[in-house]
């Protein structure tokens, strides 16, 4: 009998993650992290954990092979074990993008849509940043053709100064601004020898290949959102996978034992890590 305590799993870590956890990353940030191309299948026994847990991961895959990962979710988990899921809220974002383009049109002397407000603001004016702002925070990293695309852009601008946008930001969100104000993202601009080599490349290249060649490679690079999801549609792929008792959450509120504690979601101060985030969770039933 096999009597190994259950792992709990975070998938897609990056930089975030606690060594009491099983941690997985495509290119790990430490030693605490193993390497693992988990779209391939997660790398672990049948009903080996008790949790899984990923944030901002779902939103790069394709939907089709975002069912898949999180059928291979289901499998790894213990039966009654907890599956939690972060993603941007698609429908927070619409619902503050309405919102801010009818007070932009009232304050410019038009008529209102009739939308109602969403989640982002007090009723008052709204700055032109802050429309744009809504117009990135849906679109931009899904059809950005650069690192950091024009949402990196807006920050190093000075956009994260805007009282509109900086509540949206997250910690994540709020660190990246200051560094991009303060010049700091020299390095992360100059890239890796291999992405130097390959930049070096594409300049001998004929500029249609270099072109594609480049956009072939970016578009690989794990960046962009290739899907979006609401809190309904994630529950039913969530459901059609196996998954029960598929619930909403916040960044401070959570079924996984003691997971406050491990500063996932949450910096000690209490912002949430991420910005505008749905988060959910579910079950596996009793009976897989």
């Amino acid at each position: 009998m096999n009597t190994s305590p259950l792992a709990m799993v975070n998938l897609g870590c990056g930089s975030r993650f606690h060594r009491d956890w099983v941690n997985f990353d495509l290119t790990p940030a430490g030693d605490a992290v193993r390497r693992a191309n988990f779209i391939d299948g997660i790398p672990l026994p049948d009903a080996a954990a008790s949790c899984v847990y990923h944030s901002h991961v779902l939103e790069h895959l394709p939907l089709d092979v975002a069912r898949r990962f999180l059928t291979e979710c289901h499998r790894v988990l213990a039966p009654g074990g907890i599956l939690r899921v972060v993603v941007p809220d698609l429908e927070q974002s619409a619902r503050d993008y309405l919102d801010v383009l009818d007070r932009r049109r009232r304050r410019q002397g038009g008529s209102g849509s009739g939308s109602g407000g969403g989640g982002g603001g007090d009723g008052g004016d709204v700055s032109p940043v802050a429309h744009r702002w809504m117009m990135l925070e849906m679109f931009d990293q899904m059809v950005r053709n650069k690192p950091g695309g024009e949402w990196s852009q807006a920050l190093a601008q000075g956009a994260g100064d805007d009282p509109f946008v900086r509540p949206r930001l997250g910690a994540f969100g709020v660190g990246l601004a200051n560094a991009l104000r303060g010049g700091s993202n020299g390095a992360a601009g100059r890239g890796t020898l291999k992405q130097r080599v390959f930049r070096r490349l594409l300049c001998v290249l004929p500029r249609r290949l270099g072109d594609t060649l480049a956009e072939v490679r970016y578009r690989r690079a794990g960046e962009l959102h290739l899907w979006m999801y609401d809190e309904l549609f994630l529950r039913d792929v969530l459901e059609q996978v196996g998954f029960t008792q598929v619930r909403r959450m916040t960044a401070q509120t959570s079924d996984i034992p003691d997971f406050a504690r491990y500063g996932l979601d949450v910096e000690p101060d209490g912002t949430p890590w991420k910005g505008v985030s749905l988060y959910v969770e579910a079950r596996k039933g009793a009976r897989a």
